[in-house]
């Protein structure tokens, strides 16, 4: 009798045992259908953003679909904005002094000359067989304050020439909040790699891991860009925001890290159609041309955050609201006024950390608390963002 009991027990035992473990194994089963599942999403979403240069693209209407449809899932499919920056390096030091002086740009000369039938011709050469006198033209100085170096990877030209623009208009968009003779001349090295191995080996020289979380970064004692190319699209997008954080280092030097993503998300989203430049909404941190408030952390938490912060589960909301208060700052006069001061200032102090949660508040018309309630008047009443032109 006492035999028979022991056997059922051990037999129970058993079957539930084995129970457990076919559980588990359906569990891992599961699991492994539901990572398949989110790599083909992610797959789908990168295989979309098949469009030639982001946004040098001549459709303006078609520029704000793509952007809406394609860049929605480019943050979290990519982690592009896991560790976009490489904030320490040992050798980098501030300095007050240019990286290179400003320069006048070399105006092309002006010749005139006349034909056997005493017609009068224009041109930018002289000949040797033809009497020419040079034209003095008034023309004002163009000075040169921006240099472009792409290498890496070949490229094609198109890319090549539209991405160059656009740098060069976040540049302009940039200097024109603040003083001309506040203005570094900033040289920005941009390297852009079509294989995604080539790019984790230059990764590995500054991080083990950084080019296993990131599609882009940025290394400030070398005024380096660094971009791993997916598609047009997506390049165009992360080179912006990478090559903003390299002209907001040689102009500004040591900005706090909501103002510098908050330009940085600010600027990856320009188009140019003709002479016109647009930004338009990011729609990572926005939702139907409106700003996606569940992300949104007050200000007084954005100010005080440290780096610890924003290498945490929340940095996305950081983020969203860095680039939702330079929007909301860009779109008025008056507080694009106030940022061209703010920006000014920190020109004039490169190497001082000036920028602080009080110097915000003394410096802002109301305070901070002044600031948090027009800012969150404009997110809550506006229908839509709108398009910002330039």
């Amino acid at each position: 009798m006492l035999n028979n009991i022991l056997k059922l027990i051990i037999l129970f035992s058993l079957s539930t045992l084995f129970a457990y473990l076919l559980f588990l194994k359906q569990a891992d089963l599961l699991v492994f259908l539901a990572h398949l599942s989110t790599d083909q999403k992610t797959n789908a979403n990168n295989q979309s953003a098949q469009f030639p240069i982001d946004s040098g693209v001549i459709n303006a209407t078609k520029n704000q679909q793509i952007i809406a449809k394609q860049s929605a899932g480019t943050v979290d499919a990519t982690n592009e904005h896991t560790e976009q920056e490489i904030l320490v390096d040992e050798n980098y030091q501030c300095t007050t002094t240019p990286l290179e002086k400003v320069t006048v740009k070399k105006q092309s000369q002006v010749y005139r000359w006349k034909d056997n039938n005493g017609k009068i011709h224009f041109g930018d050469s002289s000949f040797q067989h033809v009497t020419t006198e040079t034209v003095n033209l008034k023309r004002r100085d163009e000075l040169e304050y921006f240099n472009l170096n792409m290498s890496g990877n070949e490229q094609s030209t198109y890319f090549n020439d539209q991405l160059s623009m656009r740098i060069n208009k976040v540049y302009q968009l940039l200097s024109d909040l603040v003083p001309k003779e506040k203005l570094e001349k900033v040289t920005v090295d941009l390297k852009i790699f079509n294989n995604t191995n080539d790019y984790r080996r230059y990764s590995t020289r500054f991080s083990k891991t950084l080019g296993r979380r990131t599609n882009g970064f940025y290394i400030r004692r070398l005024n380096q860009a660094v971009v791993n190319k997916r598609s047009n699209f997506q390049a165009g997008q992360v080179a912006l925001h990478e090559s903003t954080h390299v002209i907001n280092a040689g102009i500004f030097g040591y900005i706090p890290r909501w103002l510098n993503e908050g330009i940085a998300e600010y600027t990856e989203n320009m188009t140019l159609t003709g002479q016109v430049t647009e930004i338009h909404p990011n729609t990572s941190w926005s939702k139907y041309s409106r700003v996606n408030t569940k992300r949104i952390v007050s200000f007084d938490e954005l100010l005080s955050a440290k780096r610890s912060d924003w290498n945490s589960s929340n940095r996305l909301s950081y983020y969203a609201t860095s680039w939702s208060l330079i929007y909301f700052l860009m779109s008025s006069e008056e507080d694009r006024q106030w940022l061209g001061h703010l920006l000014t200032e920190k020109a004039s102090q490169r190497c001082e950390k000036i920028i602080t949660h009080q110097y915000i508040d003394d410096l802002y018309p109301g305070g901070i608390a002044n600031l948090q309630q027009r800012f969150n008047k404009w997110i809550y009443s506006a229908s839509t963002l709108s398009t910002h032109r330039y």
